[in-house]
């Protein structure tokens, strides 16, 4: 997924769309212990996957801020309000969970 703020990998987007997986990542107590748990879903290095988060971290501050222009939206989403909407909702999912311990 493409975002002002930089490329989230659509493996991290999809981690988003899986409960139970949300449920044990919320219990985690580091990123190391997520990465542990979701590294063989996401097929990166544990450097370019905090990369990641923090960029959704930081994308959805924005949106929530109200700091992106339509164009960004745009860029988010294709184009498409309820791509943006799934997209919104997929960056709060992760961040949520996120939140909880080193990303926040």
């Amino acid at each position: 997924m493409k975002t002002p703020k930089g490329e989230i990998s659509d493996s991290i987007v999809s981690l988003a769309h899986d409960d139970v997986l949300l449920e044990k990542m919320s219990k985690c107590k580091s990123p190391e212990e997520v990465y542990a748990l979701v590294k063989d879903r996401v097929n990166m290095p544990f450097k370019q996957f905090a990369a990641e988060m923090d960029i959704a971290r930081s994308c959805l501050k924005d949106m929530d801020a109200g700091l992106l222009t339509e164009a960004d939206l745009d860029i988010i989403a294709g184009g498409e309000a309820a791509d943006s909407m799934t997209s919104k909702i997929a960056l709060e999912r992760l961040i949520n969970v996120a939140a909880l311990y080193a990303w926040a």
